[in-house]
């Protein structure tokens, strides 16, 4: 009797002899080896030695035998460890017939299929592709049947259980001996959680990209060579080059000489040292576009690191409108300047005609004294003496007012307009800043909401504000204090028809008598002012319809300015 015995990938067989069987094969093949010996004539020391010769094959077969188990066990255990790996391998294995109807397959495809083995046997893979993915399997199998070793194919399926996924599918063709198509062999993954990762990393990279493509800054990233990799659309319209013209070529073509030469340098060092002072911080340089004009930037840089390679983003902005303003803002400093100048002189002209009718006085007094010393016949020498120099003196004075007076004036009309009080104050807090006045001191800004505008000369209140800031900062600074603090208040009169601008500090404050003289021409607590200056700041608050006055804090030190400007009238379209 004959069995089959089937192979680990349950398609090939090999015969198997049964134990009655296997005797009776032996008996033949002993009576055909025997057949020209007699036993009968034999004689007694044949038989020993034959007999000798049986036991000893005896032996060797039963030591074969031992041997042939132990082969046949260790082949079983070989055979059920190769069964398991094939079960269990992280991939399915699938056998199908030219007509794609499964012939086989591990227990690992069926768990991606979302069945049992048993359950795919004998069945078409098409029946569990997606019907959009139909083509894309039967070219798969076209281009194995036309010759190609090996394709492979990307499948959404829905599986015995309805869920859908997607799968790799990697095939390769069995030919016979005839070289006709006999069965494919197919390697099967399931790639859901891949293609959704990727489509989730495609997704951030078009949203990074939108996001890069859409920025109004200039946005450029280079790897360690200096090779541009990234350059937006603002970029393009910033240098005027196209992205294909950059993107590969060394960012220094966007740079003018001296920089472009050295930049690679610089970049060489920082990687050889990783120092570099602009590392995420803003700073200044300059820029050459295509037409050759150089213009400058601001650029913030930042690095990171990818696949052991390094990488610098900068994000550029345009700067040359805002130093066309900061230059636009030097020559207005320079005319407001001059203007207030002529409006102080127009209104103190009156207190400085007094000072000067005084000193003026007091020459011809001391020149008429001395004039009758001089027609006495016994002139005392020091009288004259004394009178002439209390006449300089007087000169001198007299000559330090019309000075100053001199230094104040300008030529020019004074024009209010309608203004954003708020925008007003915090640019001359962005002043003062600029110049270093406000170093070491505390500023607070505290702005009101939907204040209407106001109607004022915007040169002549920066000037006034500056000055009333000014005046507090000195005044903590000449009494000892480094720390000092500023708050600056802008709301509506209790009148409801102007604007409140409150200036505090916490310094020295001022007496009472200073408070009722502060604004009166040629007063001064400073040792060495001429005492025009707050004079002046109330003849302009007052010249536009406002007012200016000061007192001291009640509940800390320190003293408070306060101005009011009236709201501009409102006008009809």
């Amino acid at each position: 009797m004959t069995t089959t015995k089937k192979s680990a990938d349950g398609l090939s067989e090999r015969p198997v002899l049964a134990t009655e069987d296997l005797r009776h094969h032996a008996e033949t093949k002993l009576k055909a080896n025997t057949a020209n010996i007699d036993p009968e004539n034999l004689s007694s020391v044949e038989i020993l030695r034959l007999v000798h010769e049986l036991q000893v094959h005896q032996i060797e077969l039963e030591m074969q035998n031992e041997e042939l188990h132990k082969v046949q066990t260790e082949l079983q255990q070989s055979q059920a460890e190769y069964i398991s790996l094939y079960e269990h391998a992280p991939v399915g294995y699938l056998t199908l017939n030219t007509k794609n109807v499964i012939l086989a397959a591990n227990v690992t495809a069926a768990r991606l299929l979302g069945c049992t083995k048993s359950d795919l046997i004998d069945h078409s893979l098409s029946e569990l592709i997606e019907a959009e993915d139909q083509d894309i399997y039967y070219l798969h199998c076209q281009q194995l049947l036309q010759g190609k070793e090996h394709h492979t194919c990307e499948l959404h399926v829905l599986t015995h259980d309805n869920n859908k996924s997607v799968i790799s599918l990697e095939s390769t063709l069995l030919r016979d001996d005839s070289n006709e198509p006999l069965q494919f062999r197919t390697v099967i993954s399931d790639i859901t959680q891949r293609k959704h990762t990727e489509t989730e990393l495609q997704y951030s990279r078009l949203h990074l990209q939108a996001i890069i493509d859409t920025a109004t800054n200039a946005i450029i990233t280079i790897n360690s060579q200096g090779i541009v990799q990234i350059y937006n659309t603002a970029a393009e319209t910033m240098f005027g080059y196209l992205a294909e013209e950059i993107i590969g070529h060394n960012i220094n073509k966007l740079m003018p000489s001296p920089y472009r030469e050295a930049h690679n340098t610089y970049l060489a060092n920082y990687l050889q040292n990783r120092k570099a002072n602009g590392i995420g911080l803003q700073r200044e340089v300059q820029g050459q576009r295509k037409d050759g004009s150089i213009f400058p930037l601001a650029i913030s840089l930042g690095t990171f690191q990818q696949d052991s390679q390094q990488f610098f983003t900068g994000i550029l902005q345009d700067i040359s409108e805002r130093k066309h303003q900061e230059q636009q803002q030097r020559i207005h400093q320079y005319h407001y300047e001059r203007l207030l100048k002529l409006e102080v002189a127009n209104q103190t002209l009156a207190a400085i005609a007094h000072e000067l009718n005084q000193p003026l006085n007091a020459v011809a007094s001391y020149i008429d004294a001395a004039q009758r010393f001089l027609q006495k016949e016994e002139c005392k020498e020091n009288k004259l003496s004394y009178a002439l120099d209390q006449s300089a003196e007087q000169v001198q004075r007299a000559g330090q007012v019309v000075h100053e007076l001199f230094n104040f004036m300008q030529a020019g009309e004074v024009m209010t307009t309608s203004v954003d009080l708020n925008k007003v104050v915090s640019r001359v807090i962005t002043t003062l800043k600029g110049d270093g006045c406000l170093s070491g001191f505390s500023t607070k800004l505290d702005l009101a909401r939907a204040l209407p505008p106001v109607s004022v000369n915007a040169l002549q209140l920066e000037k006034v504000l500056i000055n009333l800031i000014r005046n507090s900062i000195e005044a903590m600074t000449d009494a000892g204090m480094d720390q000092g603090a500023i708050v600056v208040t802008v709301s509506t009169a209790a009148n409801s028809s102007s604007a409140l601008i409150s200036i505090s500090d916490n310094g020295p404050g001022l007496s009472d008598e200073a408070i009722r003289h502060v604004f009166d021409p040629f007063y001064s607590t400073k040792a060495q002012g001429l005492g025009m200056g707050l004079a002046i700041s109330r003849a302009l608050i007052e010249a536009q319809g406002g007012q200016l006055w000061c007192q001291s804090n009640e509940s800390t030190l320190g003293v408070t300015f306060h101005l009011t400007l009236p709201f501009a009238a409102e006008t009809s379209a």
